[in-house]
């Protein structure tokens, strides 16, 4: 996001050079934005020499992104044959190839050009990832699966600081306990958060997928991952911290307003559903203040088998936000105290928050989107079964799984990695792992 509008001034003060335009295009594209990366990456396309196929692999993936899955495909294959060594065209065919039936092929395409030669920097973490991905999916060799994640990570830089991650949780526990929260005085006036639904839980639990099934209804819409609790959340921290009563700090116009602005600028992205679904995972560290500022609102947790859902963590290249993700033994502990967090808010917090188990959701698609639906107030459709026909763009890691049909694929991985998990990440997660064993996760 920082480094947009300088890519921009870039490629208008050097219009006639490549580079500018496919840097620009890789940065939209990183914001999950393919609509406006694309005419970027065509521009440098037109611009590039025949021997620099970057901005077309690039333009692959933004196709990819914004569902021509086919029309990438096409394209992909033209430039395998044009460009067979080029580790960005290489990296474009990794990613469309479990769609298309070519794991195996995609991988060992990845294997003969590691053979050959490391990669350039610029995609070291990312061609790392690519091949541990298509290697866990063809269920082979777990541990050099392993080795592979610990050197991409290590190359994405994603680092993890455990004290500054407990300090958050304990000022978090602190500052909206029992007793702070029950010191608030109910909220009666102003929108108070009827129909929105926060979608929260890990990253990689499912919850990209949740929101699409609740924006296949006609009358509820899905947001993406919306930032207005967490901008709320960060604004008033400070003075929390300062020592201003929780209490105190409600009852203040500023705050009144600034809640009905958020909610305001949801319902205006909801275009008029009744039900809004706002899918940010990490809701979850806020749910104490949304519980006093939108308190109809309703929360659906996502929940999925631990180290299935750490090892699902530790595959992809998230963001740097998410630094846990580059040690099972960090994702594991994050893992956990999002669930103490969680038992927390439903102890103090007067929210209604429904559980869903991701295994549950898949082996049992129609009993639990029932389920759903009756939580969130909103009748029966089949349409929620077909989430997977919709074309609006899901903006994370999951745009392409959330365009197929719901599958068990990714159930029970962990039991392929069991004997090379680091001791901790286990024992980190022991009391979730005896809760879970009546859901089939052993």
């Amino acid at each position: 996001g920082e480094a947009l509008p300088h890519l921009k001034r870039l490629a208008t003060r050097y219009p006639r050079h490549w580079e500018p335009h496919h840097l620009l295009g890789a940065a939209l594209l990183n914001a999950a934005l393919p609509e406006r990366a694309l005419p970027a990456l065509e521009r440098a396309a037109a611009l590039a020499p025949p021997g620099r196929p970057e901005p077309l692999a690039a333009r692959v993936k933004a196709l990819h992104m914004l569902g021509c899955a086919e029309e990438a495909w096409e394209q992909v294959q033209g430039l395998l044959r044009r460009h067979p060594r080029s580790w960005h065209v290489l990296l474009a065919h990794a990613e469309l190839a479990p769609r298309f039936g070519e794991v195996g092929e995609a991988a060992r395409r990845l294997e003969e050009a590691f053979a050959r030669e490391a990669p350039p920097e610029e995609v070291g973490a990312l061609a790392r990832f690519a091949l541990a991905r298509l290697l866990d999916r063809l269920r082979r060799d777990p541990r050099r699966v392993l080795a592979l994640l610990a050197e991409a990570h290590r190359l994405a830089g994603h680092r993890f600081d455990r004290e500054a991650h407990q300090r958050r949780l304990r000022w978090t526990l602190e500052a909206f306990s029992a007793q702070a929260l029950s010191r608030c005085p109910p909220r009666s006036r102003g929108d108070l958060g009827e129909g929105l639904v926060l979608v929260v839980g890990m990253p990689r639990s499912g919850t990209t997928l949740l929101e699409r099934i609740l924006d296949a209804h006609p009358r509820a819409a899905g947001l993406g991952e919306r930032d207005e609790l967490q901008a709320l959340g960060r604004w008033l921290r400070p003075r929390l911290e300062a020592g201003t009563p929780l209490e105190r700090l409600l009852r203040e116009p500023a705050v009144e307003e600034a809640a009905r602005a958020a909610l305001g600028r949801l319902r205006a992205a909801g275009g008029g559903a009744p039900v809004l679904v706002d899918k940010m995972p990490t809701n979850f560290w806020w749910l104490g203040l949304a519980a006093l500022l939108f308190p109809r609102a309703r929360v659906v947790h996502l929940r999925r088998h631990p180290l299935d859902n750490v090892l699902a963590c530790h595959l992809q290249h998230l963001s740097g936000a998410h630094g846990y993700s580059g040690r099972l033994e960090d994702a594991a502990l994050y893992h956990r105290d999002h669930l103490r967090l969680m038992a927390h808010w439903r102890q103090a917090a007067a929210l209604p928050v429904l559980e869903l188990r991701y295994e549950e959701l898949v082996a049992e698609p129609e009993a639990q989107v029932r389920r759903l639906l009756d939580f969130v107030g909103l009748p029966w459709d089949e349409r929620c079964l077909r989430f997977h026909e919709g074309r609006r763009l899901a903006r994370t890691a999951s745009y392409d799984q959330v365009r197929r049909p719901l599958h068990r694929e990714a159930v029970g991985r962990w039991r392929r990695y069991r004997e090379l998990l680091p001791p901790e990440a286990p024992e980190l997660l022991a009391p979730w792992l005896d809760e879970a064993a009546p859901h089939g996760y052993r």
